[in-house]
């Protein structure tokens, strides 16, 4: 590779940008804070306006949804 140039995108990567890319906004936002950022669940469901238990219910229906488009024989979406 040269100097500014980026390695191209394997399947699985493709795959799950394809299924991150198709999860509702806030699902998207909740699992990009919490995983990528590390952010504590009381600073999410904060900068979100919402409370706890619907930041859980977000993160919980955004990572089933990824598995099931992950794994389409799981009976999953």
């Amino acid at each position: 590779l040269s100097v500014g140039q980026r390695p191209a995108a394997s399947p699985a990567r493709a795959t799950f940008m394809e299924a991150f890319g198709g999860l509702p906004a806030y699902q998207r936002e909740a699992l990009v804070l919490r995983y990528y950022a590390g952010w504590p669940d009381p600073q999410i469901a904060a900068a979100m306006g919402i409370s706890r238990r619907a930041l859980n219910a977000y993160i919980r229906r955004g990572m089933s949804a990824l598995q099931a488009r992950a794994d389409p024989d799981s009976g999953g979406a």
